[in-house]
């Protein structure tokens, strides 16, 4: 029935072309796109069902195939990635790689819609005042096929200088099996699988272990946004952690720890022998034990801040109702008098 639904989209495609985005049809009606009540500060990832509308993607994807154009981009060590065509990219990847502009107009309004749920998840993430300059690094679409070196993107942290990044499942017009992301964070133990359905949005905050999961037939296409913030909250944190909150030390340090030893980020190793040979090395053997030393510090010192902040919410009750006491007999006291 969907792939049905997806050929007859194509067929009014040909006579009824998408209309311009509207507020509408992207947020699908909702005014509310988080939970009530979300708190994001105690998880640095989170999916987004329905965040952009997928009878608009479904209408608007003969676009996106048509103008996709993959573009090769050599990363550190000479590995080549060459399933994602940029719609946004860095300045230091010019001239090699440039903007395609046929897609960044087809995407622009979805982009656009990007920006804004990012920002307000990242508040939420950081608090008011985080996002005050939003810079898109780089955008592209990819696509996943049943292909070596094309069926998956494997484990890995961004780049240090991405603050945050989103992932958008699009629609496809052939049936897929696998796909979808699997995230790691906090602890090596701690692992979330999201499927990415057309129109769901995974956000990531910075130096949070994912991995686009192979595929095994068919054909699979996501967009992918990295992001740099400026905000007040942030300095708070330095930019070393960029306002990475405890709660996520040992994820972060466990990343930190991949960047020193690799000497940039898994993206730029991504989808070749070296890639895969560290992937062996990282996930056999993710933390020595200077780190889990210094991980166990870390917990330990916030276990002691917490208890410390029980037992002084517990004495300020106490006090508080010895004060109320002490209000009542003064009051009985006057009375008797």
């Amino acid at each position: 029935e969907t792939m049905a639904a997806v050929e007859a989209s194509f067929q009014e495609q040909l006579i009824s072309p998408p209309e311009p985005m509207t507020a509408e049809a992207l947020q699908t009606g909702q005014q509310v796109k988080f939970p009530f009540g979300y708190k994001a500060r105690n998880q640095r990832h989170f999916i987004l069902e329905g965040a952009i509308s997928s009878d608009y993607l479904l209408r608007l994807f003969p676009d996106i195939k048509e103008n996709f154009a993959p573009q090769k981009v050599i990363y550190n060590g000479g590995v080549e990635w060459a399933n994602s065509c940029y719609m946004d990219v860095e300045q230091k990847m010019k001239p090699a790689t440039m903007p395609h502009e046929p897609m960044q107009q087809t995407c622009n309004e979805i982009l656009l819609e990007c920006d804004r749920l990012f920002t307000e998840w990242y508040t939420l993430q950081h608090g008011s005042g985080s996002v005050q300059k939003l810079t898109r690094l780089q955008s592209f679409v990819t696509r996943y096929r049943p292909l070596p070196g094309e069926n998956q993107l494997a484990r890995h942290v961004d780049g240090r200088n991405v603050h945050g990044s989103v992932i958008l499942g699009l629609h496809t017009d052939e049936e897929f099996t696998g796909g979808g992301v699997t995230v790691w964070d906090c602890t090596p133990q701690d692992v979330f699988n999201y499927p990415i359905n057309p129109g769901d949005i995974c956000f990531l905050d910075r130096c949070v272990w994912h991995q686009g999961n192979p595929i095994t037939s068919g054909m699979r296409w996501v967009i992918v946004i990295f992001y740099s913030v400026e905000g007040e909250n942030l300095s708070r944190a330095d930019s070393r952690s960029r306002g990475v909150h405890k709660v996520n030390a040992s994820s972060l340090l466990e990343s930190l720890k991949w960047i020193k030893t690799t000497g940039a980020h898994g993206m730029q190793l991504q989808g070749g022998e070296k890639f895969q040979q560290s992937q062996q090395q990282i996930v056999a053997h993710p933390l020595d034990e200077e780190t889990r030393a210094i991980l166990k510090t870390q917990r330990d010192e916030e276990a002691r801040m917490k208890e410390k902040e029980r037992r002084a919410k517990e004495d300020a009750e106490k006090l508080k109702v010895a004060a109320k006491e002490q209000e009542q007999e003064q009051e009985q006291e006057q009375e008797q008098e």
